[in-house]
């Protein structure tokens, strides 16, 4: 499969921030990262039991990273922020 010149700009911007948030969490030693991980995973559990809810209504939110650390990092306001992009800026 071939990556877009977007795809690939994003998948390098994810790995400079994770890298930088590496390098932070290792000078900090309070485990920045570690704490951004466990709340992406939390997210992800989140938006999976958000999707089984949602089959009612014939409707669902992707299910990936970027979703998973929006709703785990931000919380509510993350998800609104994915049904505002979803349902507003990009409807189908």
């Amino acid at each position: 499969m071939m990556l877009n010149i977007d795809q690939s700009i994003i998948y390098y911007l994810g790995v400079v921030i994770f890298l930088i948030l590496l390098v932070l969490s290792m000078k900090l030693k309070k485990l920045i990262i570690f704490k951004i991980i466990l709340k992406t995973a939390i997210g992800g559990l989140i938006v999976f039991a958000l999707n089984i809810l949602l089959n009612l209504f014939q409707t669902a939110i992707p299910l990936n990273l970027i979703t998973s650390f929006l709703v785990g990092v931000l919380g509510i306001p993350g998800l609104l922020l994915i049904f505002l992009i979803k349902y507003i800026v990009y409807p189908l």
